[in-house]
């Protein structure tokens, strides 16, 4: 994810050498690597719940679960998927095609941080949303939250 980051801002150092094949170039990375990246996580986070069988009274200690409890952290991820690609998406689209009005910058505002209402909001609404449900999707699949807990308390348990 830090890597599809850094296509951004490197298109953002493009956008004030004005080369906008560069920038172009850099969007689409930055959707592929983006993409890539938040299908792969939804895919292993559907292999974990997958392995998670209903038979296995560790990983579900009420009986046998739903089919939405067992594949909810799925669903989470693929919703924060969506989100999380809105930006770079429409920022390709936009640039590519030019078949939207631009939401996220005037033509001399900074090509980093929206300066318009409608790129602030997908900023927050879609990007940091998408970020947000992603870990809380990851902590669910992987329970990272109950293991920070045993951890814990084996540590003051041990103190």
């Amino acid at each position: 994810m830090l890597v599809g980051a850094l296509m951004g801002v490197a298109s953002s150092a493009s956008f004030q050498n004005d080369n906008e094949s560069l920038i172009n170039f850099f969007h689409g990375l930055q959707v592929a690597i983006m993409m890539t990246i938040m299908t792969n996580l939804t895919q292993f986070i559907w292999h974990n719940q997958r392995r998670k069988r209903s038979e296995d009274t560790t990983h579900w200690p009420d009986g046998h679960p739903s089919h939405w409890v067992k594949f909810r952290p799925v669903y989470t991820m693929l919703v924060s998927s969506v989100l999380v690609c809105v930006q770079p998406m429409s920022i390709l689209i936009i640039g590519s095609w030019g078949i939207v009005p631009n939401v996220y910058w005037t033509t001399n505002a900074s090509p980093i941080f929206p300066v318009k209402t409608g790129g602030w909001l997908i900023q927050i609404f879609c990007t940091y949303m998408g970020f947000i449900i992603m870990f809380v999707a990851v902590c669910e699949s992987t329970q990272l939250h109950l293991k920070l807990v045993d951890r814990w308390n084996a540590i003051r348990k041990g103190a």
